[in-house]
Parts: C-alpha cells; structure tokens; sequence
C-alpha cells in the first residue's frame, strides 16, 4: 500500500466517533477512491474486492465482479471466504428453543 493510501484509510481507522469515521469514509469514496484503486498495488486490490463482495447483497456483487481493476484470482477467494462463513455459522449453536428439545 502506498503512503497516500495509508494516510487516507488511517484516517478513517484513527477515530473512535462512529460519525466522523462515516463521514471520512464518505469523502474518501467520493474523493479518493477512483485514484487509490488505480494506483493500488495487486494485493490491496484483492483485500478490497473479497471484502466488497462478500458483503455485498448478490446484485451489487455481480456489477462488483466486473469491474475492471478487479484482480480474476478474487472469485475464489470470495468462494473460500463464504464458505468459511457458512461453516461458521452451521458450528454456532441454535439459541431457538424448540431446537433444543424443550417442550413448548
């Protein structure tokens, strides 16, 4: 990551107020970003769109999976990365009652 690109998102990470951390984030992405990305190096380029997509809801991470500075090796690392969420979330126990064999 470049100086430049570590002071804007140390900006960001820097504040405690929820408000001010928006509001940077915001700017930056109005700003900043069309720049960062196209001077981002390989890494933070598949950081930045593994975590863009798997959050995404699913129309928003088709159009993100085309964009042309996306590295091609990210649709498997959001593959690996889903999957690994799904397997968290099947290991988490239910807290449903009728799961656990009460009687109701």
């Amino acid at each position: 990551m470049t100086p430049a690109q570590k002071r804007a998102l140390g900006t960001i990470l820097a504040t405690d107020d929820r408000n001010t951390a928006e509001a940077s984030m915001i700017k930056l992405l109005q700003n900043k970003l069309p720049k960062l990305l196209e001077t981002a190096d390989v890494e933070f380029l598949r950081l930045f769109f593994t975590h863009l997509e798997v959050h995404a809801p699913a129309s928003l991470a088709k159009k993100i999976a085309v964009h042309e500075l996306r590295p091609e090796e990210v649709t498997k690392l959001v593959e690996a990365r889903k999957a690994e969420i799904d397997a968290q979330k099947a290991s988490k126990p239910s807290c449903n009652p009728k799961d656990s064999g009460e009687a109701d």
